[in-house]
């Protein structure tokens, strides 16, 4: 998942009490399920790029390999990654 706008303080582009933006991603025949989780936005896998959502300020990857290169290029620098 990747995550925008952690905090207010900091980060003049969020709304007011708009706290996190979680931007989940996965592949075609899982999007109804990852927008259930609650996530604000979905990126596929198959066809989207992580650039297009904007920078992120946290990228949570249980995956690896090709889809953790493709999240590291989608972070603002010295953006966490975990």
């Amino acid at each position: 998942m990747h995550f925008s706008h952690l905090w207010n303080d900091g980060f003049p582009e969020a709304g007011p009490g708009e706290v996190a933006r979680v931007i989940g991603s996965g592949r075609t025949g899982h999007r109804e399920t990852v927008l259930r989780l609650g996530v604000d936005e979905f990126v596929n896998l198959e066809q989207d790029q992580f650039e297009d959502v904007g920078p992120v300020d946290m990228v949570l990857d249980v995956i690896g390999g090709e889809i953790l290169d493709r999240s590291r290029r989608s972070r603002r620098r010295g953006a966490e990654v975990t």
